[in-house]
């Protein structure tokens, strides 16, 4: 029953000193984790309003036409002129 014992304290030591190394390892390293993160974010960003810019001056804009009623139905206050 001890061998037990020891064995599973042994386990919980182990676990707890990948826990502390993990967490100094991940602390050591924040700030070039956050530059990465940073970059990557600005990047996609950069290229989502790039395509949204070049897809907008590609696409002809259509002007309505005044013969047309706007409202379908012709629904609405009527025009005093």
């Amino acid at each position: 029953m001890q061998k037990v014992i020891n064995t599973l304290a042994l386990i919980s030591f182990s676990v707890s000193t990948g826990i502390v190394v993990g967490g100094y390892y991940l602390y050591s390293q924040k700030d070039s984790f956050i530059q990465s993160v940073t970059e990557n974010i600005l990047g996609e960003v950069t290229q989502v309003v790039e395509d949204t810019i070049v897809n907008s001056l590609n696409t002809p804009i259509s002007i309505p036409s005044t013969e047309s009623n706007s409202v379908p139905g012709g629904g609405g206050l009527p025009s005093p002129f």
